[in-house]
């Protein structure tokens, strides 16, 4: 689609960004606590929260039936799902079931997925000035996720002190989530882009051998993250006597949601700004070590068992800051790739499914062998990413990167 009367960027992507993040952190991480809150056990809650990284598998589909359509109204129309969502999830605490919560949160990862495609569609159509508006694109996500998952969670953890009632607690919170995307639908109705008339797409794909290499790099690559991505949090707020560091959803907040954040921030801004220094090829290898630190990190929590909140909040800056440098070699090679139109869809489906495959048995085997020897595993288990670096390696340009948008 083509679109006229573009308001400026301001008016617009900081928004979208923020309708973005916030129901992510709800699916990803405030649905962990809300389900651990309930006594569900690590084997259960990783094997259900797997499954909501399937419909991001589906993005590749999505894409094609949403590229002639107006995307505005999928926009909007996702939003509007999402609040009624999130306000479903608050009604849901009160009841003495988990199932209606589960289905909610099931429900709130394919309209999650779809919101996510389309907004990424309408940011390709605003096709000036694109490196501003990715700059205002990255610091408005990095905000949203401040908010979502450090002060909300933050909140939630502060309210279940002074009420001793967890379900009202989260409820609350939840409530808070629903009228921040109710404003955020209402504003982005008059302020989304209005589409004008249907135009061509690019359609290249790639070629069967460059696609599987591509595939292959991309799930291997990401896996060892996508194998602690929810056993971190998990460890973070498991009881001492069960291996964990006992933090509270406040304490969560702030050192995961709060300082994890900024770390993974100014991680990625430091990788970004190395390949466009060196390039690609000469940073791949640093980046791919990068990417074992935030087990070994783990690792080293859970063996000394540092109950210091200072302690643990340094341990997980220097994790985050890790992933964010190493994801930028990840997202570095897709936009090289992206000479092909499907590369960056197919990159969002292999990434997806990176952290669906080790989510179905990371719970089990915690609990089967307790979080020291898992995250001796989870190290093991890095050497798929320097696998999938010496896949591509030998067929990255020296200038890739130089400079990376």
């Amino acid at each position: 689609m083509k679109y006229h009367t573009v308001p400026t960027r301001w008016r617009w992507v900081p928004s979208l960004y923020m309708a973005k993040g916030v129901p992510f952190v709800v699916l990803t991480v405030i649905s962990l606590l809300l389900l651990k809150r309930n006594e569900m056990s690590n084997a259960a809650i990783s094997f259900f929260a797997a499954w909501f990284y399937l419909p991001w598998l589906l993005t590749p589909w999505m894409s094609r039936r949403m590229h002639h359509s107006d995307i505005r109204r999928w926009i909007i129309g996702s939003q509007l799902a999402m609040t009624l969502l999130l306000l479903a999830l608050s009604l849901c605490l009160s009841s003495a079931s988990l199932v209606p919560l589960m289905v909610c949160l099931l429900l709130l990862s394919f309209v999650c997925a779809t919101h996510d495609t389309a907004s990424r569609l309408l940011l390709d159509e605003y096709s000036y000035a694109r490196e501003a508006t990715r700059r205002i694109g990255r610091l408005s996500y990095f905000f949203s996720l401040i908010v979502a998952q450090g002060l909300l969670i933050m909140l939630g953890g502060n309210m279940e002190v002074l009420t001793r009632d967890i379900s009202y607690s989260w409820s609350i919170v939840l409530c808070m989530a629903t009228g921040l995307m109710l404003l955020l639908t209402g504003y982005h109705f008059i302020q989304l882009p209005k589409p004008e008339e249907e135009s061509q797409g690019q359609t290249s794909t790639m070629q069967d051998k460059q696609t599987g290499k591509f595939c292959a790099f991309c799930l291997l690559y990401l896996l060892p993250y996508g194998l602690i991505i929810m056993m971190a949090t998990l460890f973070l707020i498991d009881l001492p006597h069960t291996g964990g560091l006992g933090l509270s959803p406040a304490e969560y907040g702030l050192a995961m949601g709060t300082v994890g954040i900024i770390g993974a921030f100014v991680g990625g801004s430091v990788g970004r700004r190395a390949i466009h220094a060196i390039g690609l090829r000469a940073c791949i290898w640093l980046m791919t070590a990068a990417m074992t630190v935030p087990s070994i990190i783990y690792w080293a929590l859970s063996i000394h068992q540092d109950s210091q909140l200072f302690t643990i909040c340094l341990s997980i800056l220097i994790a985050q800051f890790a992933i964010g440098f190493g994801t930028m070699a990840f997202r570095a090679y897709i936009i090289y790739i992206m000479k092909a139109s499907s590369a960056l869809w197919m990159g969002i489906a292999m990434s997806a499914l990176a952290g669906l495959l080790p989510g179905l048995v990371a719970g089990w085997l915690q609990e089967a062998v307790g979080y020291p020897t898992f995250f001796l595993i989870a190290i093991g288990c890095s050497l798929s990413a320097f696998i999938a670096s010496a896949i591509v390696w030998k067929n990255i340009p020296a200038e890739i990167g130089k400079p990376l948008t």
